[in-house]
């Protein structure tokens, strides 16, 4: 019977985890902890790296649809400063005439997009917020001249960056714009 006793409590005593085993697991609950981190930290650099993105998204697509939509309705294109001069090389200005008859202009200036309307804006206005540089806008310009039978349109290039914090984004962006109305 003391034998039996005896086996009983060795039995217990031997119940629970040796110190190698708690030293092990935590080892490996470490791993995976820092794995996690590590995965952690680059979904959160994605995610500032895609709020860049939208924000230059946003930005010029606001930006290029107001001056579309005003380019689609006027005529008589050009990139010197007096009206009829020649784009077909491009040029960093587009003039031309708004749908009510006013002269008006964009253009590249100071690495951004600027835009007048002599009868409605007392000064330029930029059209892209402070945290979006442009490096190149060129406006090239077709079917201007007379009896050329050309529907005219015009071919926007832009290339930029925009800087938000510690992230960079570049962009490349074209968009061509027609005259809505048909010229005689």
């Amino acid at each position: 019977m003391f034998r039996k006793f005896l086996k009983t409590n060795t039995k217990k005593s031997e119940k629970g985890f040796t110190l190698i085993e708690m030293i092990v697991s935590i080892a490996i609950f470490s791993i995976v902890v820092v794995m996690a981190l590590g995965a952690l930290l680059v979904i959160i650099e994605a995610n500032s790296k895609s709020k860049s993105v939208k924000l230059v998204v946003n930005n010029l697509n606001m930006a290029l649809e107001s001056m579309s939509r005003e380019l689609r309705v006027g005529y008589d294109y050009n990139c010197a400063s007096s009206f009829g001069g020649d784009c077909s090389s491009g040029g960093s200005t587009i003039y031309f005439k708004t749908k009510d008859g006013d002269d008006a202009y964009y253009k590249f200036s100071g690495n951004t997009l600027k835009r007048k309307i002599d009868e409605i804006d007392s000064a330029e206005v930029s059209l892209i917020g402070s945290d979006v540089f442009i490096e190149d806008l060129t406006f090239y310009v077709e079917g201007t001249g007379v009896g050329d039978e050309e529907q005219p349109r015009i071919l926007v290039t832009l290339k930029g960056l925009s800087e938000e914090g510690t992230e960079t984004t570049e962009f490349n962006i074209q968009t061509t714009i027609s005259q809505r109305q048909i010229e005689p």
